[in-house]
């Protein structure tokens, strides 16, 4: 079960566990353990971070046409899309891409007919669609947030660092000690064998529990909820 804590606790718990004094953020830049401790921890979030497509992390990004722009601004906590989640939402059909530059170029400048599916692709922190959205119409896709810290605790005031004591982290508390434990005595030239165990074990607990999992059909014949050649019945159907 995934727990949440502050940087504070996650911190000094790493280092009680680890055998050493406690320290405060609020005069880590004067003390050296906790300066170090700090710069782990945030590392040790970016790594997680680009790990895994956390649920915790997912956002929905929609934006509309207006029959003018074909380039809609990224959000600034934008990290990465999630694949194959791209839709021209009002078309109920997928978005195609991302293109090579060299498939843009020829849609932009070639003898083409747009088809009936929008092309896209991602260039200079925007997304680019073609052909040029008309006015109403609507683009969804799920993302992973490059934020990772609630400011505070304050979940409308996120971050990519943690630097208070209070502010709240949204990796689970055990991996975080854990990999931070791991992470501090590697600095030092410890042997981290057994610590760095620790970590691994729990990022693969917490990458396969807070998702859910699939059924594992060893038979590949598993059910189609979509409509498609293997549930409709055989049969004229006056098409």
């Amino acid at each position: 079960m995934t727990t949440y804590s502050t940087c504070g606790d996650i911190i000094n718990t790493a280092l009680q566990e680890l055998g050493m004094g406690s320290v405060s953020l609020a005069a880590a830049s004067a003390d050296q353990t906790g300066y170090q401790m700090l710069g782990l921890l945030n590392a040790l979030g970016d790594e997680l971070l680009r790990a895994h497509d956390w649920q915790i992390a997912e956002r929905t990004l929609t934006f509309t046409g207006d029959g003018a722009s074909d380039t809609f601004a990224l959000p600034n906590d934008f990290g990465r899309q999630v694949n194959q989640t791209e839709w021209a939402a009002s078309q109920n059909r997928p978005l195609l891409g991302p293109v090579s530059p060299q498939v843009w170029s020829w849609s932009q400048y070639g003898i083409v007919s747009a088809g009936c599916f929008y092309q896209y692709r991602i260039l200079r922190g925007a997304y680019n669609i073609f052909p040029v959205p008309g006015v109403g119409e609507e683009f969804a896709l799920y993302y992973i947030t490059r934020f990772w810290v609630a400011v505070h605790g304050d979940i409308y005031n996120q971050s990519d660092r943690c630097e208070n004591e209070d502010d709240v982290i949204a990796f689970d508390r055990r991996l975080m000690i854990a990999g931070l434990k791991a992470k501090f005595w590697a600095q030092k030239g410890f042997d981290t064998s057994a610590l760095q165990a620790e970590f691994n074990y729990l990022l693969q607990s917490e990458k396969a529990q807070t998702q859910g999992a699939r059924v594992i059909d060893l038979t590949n014949s598993g059910d189609h909820y979509l409509l498609g050649w293997q549930n409709i019945p055989d049969g004229s159907w006056n098409v």
